[in-house]
């Protein structure tokens, strides 16, 4: 899978995610830029830096998807402001494993 079809469904499957998560109490505007936002700033370390970096598909895996967890709970918590707080925390987690899942899947059985 290229890298810009790739990034693309990254936003929208974890973006969907976040729906689930806080539709009922923000703006689908604020969801929008939570999901963006953090996959803007995470997708090409994940894709790009972390691929060189890593001495192993596990090591790759283990620094790519603690990284992207890392970050996007903060830009979560400031985009959304859940409360309570720690639902980032939930969001994110469930984001990242929901696009790590579906693209293993692709990966595994379509690509």
């Amino acid at each position: 899978m290229n890298w810009p079809l790739a990034f693309i469904l990254t936003i929208a499957l974890e973006t969907a995610v976040l729906f689930l998560f806080f539709s009922k109490d923000t703006a689908l505007s604020r969801i929008l830029i939570a999901g963006v936002l953090a996959n803007a700033v995470t997708h090409p370390f994940v894709w790009f830096l972390f691929p060189r970096l890593a001495t192993s598909y596990g090591s790759y895996i283990l620094m790519a998807e603690m990284f992207a967890f890392f970050v996007e709970v903060p830009i979560i918590y400031l985009t959304i402001r859940p409360k309570p707080w720690y639902m980032s925390i939930a969001a994110s987690a469930a984001a990242n494993g929901v696009s790590y899942g579906v693209g293993m899947i692709l990966y595994i059985y379509i690509l």
